[in-house]
C-alpha cells in the first residue's frame, strides 16, 4: 500500500495519486518539485487484477488529484474510484480523455486499455497532466506546461524513431495499419512471414513482428 507515503507529503504541495507506474512516471516528470506524485502499485503488478485494500481507498481519498488510465484496465478499481470523485478528488481516466471512440484499437469486441503503447496517442498526457496540476498550483502553470511540452515532443521524436524502424525492419507502413487488426494480420503475413491467430489483438502482432 502506498498510503503512508501519501499522509507523509509536505504541507501545501499537492498529493497526486496514480494507479499505474505509465502514468505515474509522466506525471512525475511533470510535476517537478510542484507536486507529489505517488503510484499506486508497480511495474510488477497486473493492473487487471488489482484490488484495492483499505490502506489503498484511504490513499485515494487523501489525494488532491487520482489519475488512472480508465478503459476498464483497473476494473476492480472501479468503485473506489466513483467513491472518491462523490467525494470532491478530481479523478482522471487519462487513456478515456485522451482517445476520441474513433481512435481506440480493439481487442475481443472491447476498447484496448493499453493506450500507452503508442507514443503518439501518449504524447497527449503530459499535457492533461499539466492542466490537471495547474488548477491545483495556479502559480505553477507556465513551468508545468514547459515540462510537458517537452516530454510532449520526447514521445512524438520516440513514435517517429519506432515508425522508422518498424517499416525498415518489417518493410510495413505503421501508421497505414494503425487501428486496424485485420490488415495488420495481413501485412504481417505477405511481408514478414507471420501467420496470425485469429484472437491475435493488434498488440499481439505487434509485438511478433517487432520481435
Amino acid at each position: 500500500s502506498c498510503a503512508g507515503e501519501v499522509e507523509a507529503g509536505a504541507p501545501g504541495v499537492p498529493q497526486v495519486l496514480c494507479t499505474t507506474a505509465m502514468i505515474g512516471d509522466l506525471a512525475r516528470e511533470v510535476a517537478g518539485e510542484d507536486a507529489q506524485v505517488i503510484t499506486l502499485f508497480g511495474a510488477d503488478v497486473d493492473p487487471h487484477l488489482f484490488r484495492p485494500t483499505r490502506d489503498d481507498v484511504r490513499a485515494l481519498m487523501a489525494a488532491d488529484l487520482v489519475l488512472h488510465n480508465g478503459l476498464h484496465l483497473e476494473g476492480h478499481l472501479t468503485e473506489a474510484l466513483e467513491r472518491v470523485g462523490g467525494a470532491g478528488v478530481e479523478v482522471i481516466a487519462v487513456a478515456e480523455r485522451i482517445t476520441p471512440p474513433e481512435e481506440r484499437l480493439r481487442s475481443a469486441e472491447a476498447d484496448d486499455p493499453h493506450v500507452w503503447m503508442d507514443p503518439a496517442l501518449w504524447s497527449r498526457v503530459p499535457r492533461l497532466v499539466a492542466e490537471a496540476l495547474g488548477r491545483e498550483v495556479p502559480g505553477a502553470r507556465a513551468e508545468l506546461e514547459r515540462r510537458a511540452d517537452a516530454l510532449e515532443a520526447r514521445l512524438l521524436e520516440l513514435d517517429r524513431t519506432c515508425a522508422d524502424a518498424f517499416a525498415r525492419y518489417a518493410g510495413i507502413d505503421l501508421a497505414a495499419v494503425a487501428g486496424d487488426r485485420d490488415t495488420f494480420a495481413a501485412a504481417a503475413k505477405q511481408r514478414a512471414g507471420i501467420a496470425c491467430a485469429p484472437d491475435d489483438s493488434w498488440d499481439d502482432i505487434f509485438f511478433r513482428v517487432m520481435l
